[in-house]
């Protein structure tokens, strides 16, 4: 019988010692195999002494050649053979036939999308910012500060003088905490910079202080004994009024005071204050009315103070008959050349005496 062999790489045949052949080659996938039959011991094929014969066509790299076991190869330039028709009951190939062109389509087969875009890998420059256009003003305060943080403050000042009086001073107030904030982190402050900078911000809080509204609050109350320590009355609380064998009772009044002015004078912090009470019926007459004079109110205290409060007591007076009424309480602070004036009001209820 006869093997046919079709080999698209380079093969090697090797003899094994009972005469048969087997075919090795370099890579697997470029191989097309076909045998016809198997080559086995005591067939009907021809014989010599040497074993059975194989007999192969062998086409590799455009060499063709017709070889016998026990007899000479002759080589000869290849020729193009038709592949041999299939034959009932072969068995086809375990590969594709990659001899054989592919066929052709009867329709046009979609464009695939390209999946495989090139990409831009070129990395864009890095944009500069841009720089300060020449003869730009710069701000008087950034400069002030870069030289209050080098220690150059005759300079700082120097700048400072662009702004108006009032500016400066809220400036110079302000540039020794920025300063402080810029040179160390707030964790990393020590005790002794933690007071320094609670001086810097109530020497700031004091000046703010001046320039805002002046603000006041009342409650009457049950018993007063400190600043905030008070016992306020219910709204729903209805005063005695005067009967003709007692007065009125009594008005136990807290009003507290803030944003005042207090500033040094001779060693101590001085504040001047007036005030006025009046009581008003419900078509706004005044009917009861008290004035409290600079020197009645003048306090004097050892540091700036910030808070205060007054007790204001009184008996209703006997004018007053029963019915409803407004206290009002006006406050006027005068410690500066421009005095500030507050006011607050809470109704009264007057009862007459059972």
């Amino acid at each position: 019988m006869r093997s046919r062999l079709t080999v698209s790489c380079c093969l090697f045949i090797t003899l094994g010692a009972s005469g048969c052949a087997s075919l090795r080659t370099s890579h697997r996938d470029d191989c097309d195999v076909v045998i016809s039959e198997p080559v086995t011991q005591g067939s009907t094929n021809r014989t010599t002494n040497a074993g059975p014969l194989l007999h192969s066509q062998v086409a590799m790299s455009g060499i063709a050649g017709t070889a016998e076991f026990g007899s000479e190869m002759t080589l000869a330039p290849a020729t193009k053979t038709s592949p041999a028709p299939k034959v009932a009951g072969t068995p086809q190939p375990r590969w594709p036939d990659l001899t054989k062109a592919p066929p052709t389509p009867t329709e046009p087969r979609p464009l695939e999308p390209n999946l495989f875009q090139p990409v831009n890998l070129t990395v864009p420059p890095q944009v500069k910012p841009s720089a300060i256009p020449e003869g730009k003003p710069q701000v008087p305060l950034i400069l002030a500060l870069e030289c209050a943080l080098e220690n150059r403050h005759q300079e700082a000042l120097k700048h400072l003088q662009a702004y108006d009086v009032q500016t400066q001073e809220f400036l110079l107030r302000i540039l020794p905490t920025l300063s402080m904030i810029t040179r160390k982190k707030v964790d990393d402050f020590s005790p002794n910079d933690v007071a320094a900078l609670n001086d810097q911000l109530s020497s700031l809080q004091g000046y703010l202080r001046d320039k805002s509204d002046l603000a006041i609050r009342l409650f009457p109350c049950e018993w007063i004994r400190g600043y905030a320590i008070y016992k306020p009355l219910p709204e729903s609380h209805d005063f005695l009024a005067a009967a003709a064998d007692s007065p009125g009772e009594m008005v136990q009044l807290y009003v507290e005071l803030k944003n005042f002015s207090s500033v040094p004078a001779q060693g101590v912090f001085a504040t001047n204050l007036s005030s006025r009470l009046e009581i008003k019926d419900d078509k706004g007459q005044t009917k009861w009315s008290h004035t409290f004079r600079n020197n009645d109110l003048k306090l004097v205290s050892q540091t700036r103070l910030s808070e205060y409060y007054h007790n204001y007591t009184f008996h209703l007076p006997a004018s007053l008959p029963a019915g409803s009424y407004t206290l009002h309480v006006e406050m006027t602070d005068h410690t500066l050349r421009s005095p500030r004036t507050a006011h607050a009001s809470i109704p009264l209820r007057l009862v007459a005496k059972q």
